[in-house]
């Protein structure tokens, strides 16, 4: 929980200084790939972007030089997508915290044994006691 607080403190931090913004979603699914793009780009700079990940739940799919990168979960958690670009001139920084979710850990548990009982075929019955 101390490393969750201190890390979006950091990023906050951080983040007021961003010269650039990363586009994509904030929570992506284990073994999906999503794709993330720099907002405002440094323009005819090929290679000059340096996409990097904290932590091990996403892995980099292709290039990680370009304007754009495409993630894909590993594991569940969280990560931070860093990008640095750099020319003769400038300087850019910025990162995104990215929720890692895994779609078999987040379907709902059946705690309730009775919960598997089929009721599609469920009729009303009245019995009368009064049969004498």
């Amino acid at each position: 929980m101390n490393k969750i607080l201190l890390l979006t403190v950091a990023l906050m931090y951080h983040s007021s200084f961003a010269q650039c913004f990363i586009k994509g979603n904030s929570t992506i699914t284990v073994g999906v790939p999503e794709t993330f793009t720099v907002e405002k780009s440094i323009e005819n700079c090929k290679n000059c972007h340096v996409w990097t990940i904290d932590g091990g739940n996403v892995s980099i799919e292709g290039s990680d030089k370009e304007s754009s990168v495409k993630l894909k979960g590993n594991f569940f958690g969280g990560t931070i997508l860093s990008l640095v670009m750099t020319t003769e001139k400038e300087t850019a920084r910025c990162s995104k915290v990215i929720d890692v979710t895994d779609p078999i850990l987040n379907e709902p548990q059946n705690n309730n044994a009775n919960c598997d009982i089929d009721f599609s075929d469920y009729k009303e019955v009245k019995n009368d006691d009064d049969d004498d």
